[in-house]
C-alpha cells in the first residue's frame, strides 16, 4: 500500500474518489502562483487542512497526500508554531514533470491525472521565435476575453490552432510582449491547444508551427472538463499534426520542396492584422 511520512508518522494512502480529486483540483488551481512550485502549492493546502483540525485519514487530506506522493514527495515535516513545512525524500516523477504519458485512462478515471495536469500547467512554456515563453494560467476574465476574440476571428473551416497562433502573431506585430495580459492569455490558449514551438516572421507576414506538445494539450483539456475519450481524440489530433511535420521534413530532405520560412519543417499560416479588428467576410459562420 502506498504511503507517505507526515511528521515522522507513516500514513498509508487509501483510495479516494474521482470527485475528491476534482474538488482538490478546483482548490489547487486557484492557488497556483507563478513563483511557487506545484509541490509548494499543494504542501500549503496540506498545512492549512491539518491546522484547521483535519486528520491524515480524512478524505481531503488523503487526496492531498496522494497528490504529493505522485509528485515524488516521500516525507513532510510541519511545524505549526513556526509556520514552516519541509518536504524530504523528493524524487522526480512523470507527474511532477507534467508528462502527458501519465494521463492515462486509468489515471483519468481515478482522478490522479489531475495532479499531472496541475503540474503541467504550473510550469509549461512554449518557444516563440526561439525564445522560451512561460504559459502560466491567466485570470479567468482575461482568458475568456481572448478566447472570444479568437473565435470571432476564426476563418471558415480554419483549424482553431491556426486562429490562436495568428492571434499571437498579431500581438507581436503590435509590439506586445509577455508583460501584456492579453498576450499572456493568447500564449496560454496556444499552449493549451498543444503548440510547443512557434515562429512568426513579420517581414514575410508568415507564421509556422514547428513542434507540438501532447502533454500540454491533454493537461489543458482535462482541466477544462475533458473525459478519457476526448483526451484520446486530442492525442490523435496531435499525432496527425506531428505526422504532417515529419512528412514535410522528409520531402525537404529529399529535395521535393525547398525550405522557405522557417528553415525547419513547419505548418504555416498568415500573420493577420490586429486581432479583434475588422476582417473580411470569410469569418466562420
Amino acid at each position: 500500500m502506498p504511503s507517505i511520512e507526515v511528521n515522522g508518522e507513516t500514513v498509508h494512502l487509501h483510495l479516494t474518489t474521482l470527485r475528491d480529486f476534482q474538488r482538490f483540483t478546483e482548490i489547487t488551481f486557484v492557488r497556483l502562483k507563478a513563483e511557487a512550485s506545484i509541490r509548494e502549492t499543494i504542501g500549503l493546502i496540506l498545512f492549512d487542512a491539518l491546522r484547521q483540525g483535519q486528520t491524515v485519514t480524512d478524505k481531503v487530506v488523503q487526496t492531498v497526500l496522494w497528490a504529493l506522493h505522485d509528485l515524488g514527495v516521500g516525507s513532510v515535516s510541519i511545524d505549526f508554531e513556526k509556520s514552516t513545512m519541509q518536504m524530504d525524500k523528493v524524487v522526480d516523477t512523470d507527474a511532477s514533470r507534467g508528462d502527458g504519458r501519465a494521463i492515462t485512462v486509468g489515471s483519468i478515471e481515478t482522478g490522479r491525472a489531475y495532479v499531472v495536469a496541475l503540474a503541467n500547467v504550473s510550469m509549461r512554456s512554449i518557444g516563440i521565435n526561439g525564445e522560451v515563453v512561460r504559459a502560466f494560467p491567466q485570470p479567468k476574465e482575461a482568458l475568456q476575453r481572448m478566447s472570444q476574440q479568437i473565435q470571432a476571428n476564426r476563418l471558415v473551416n480554419e483549424d482553431l490552432v491556426f486562429t490562436a497562433c495568428r492571434a499571437v502573431g498579431a500581438m507581436i506585430k503590435q509590439g506586445k510582449t509577455i508583460a501584456d495580459e492579453d498576450y499572456r492569455a493568447a500564449v496560454e490558449v496556444v499552449a493549451g491547444l498543444g503548440v510547443f514551438s512557434l515562429v512568426v516572421d513579420l517581414e514575410r507576414q508568415r507564421l509556422a508551427i514547428r513542434e507540438f506538445s501532447e502533454g500540454n494539450a491533454a493537461s489543458a483539456a482535462l482541466l477544462q472538463g475533458a473525459d478519457a475519450k476526448q483526451i484520446q481524440q486530442i492525442r490523435e489530433r496531435i499525432g496527425k499534426a506531428r505526422a504532417q511535420l515529419e512528412d514535410l521534413k522528409a520531402k525537404m530532405a529529399a529535395g521535393e520542396i525547398q525550405p522557405g520560412l522557417p528553415p525547419k519543417p513547419a505548418m504555416r499560416g498568415i500573420v493577420p492584422p490586429v486581432i479583434g479588428g475588422r476582417r473580411s467576410t470569410r469569418r466562420r459562420g
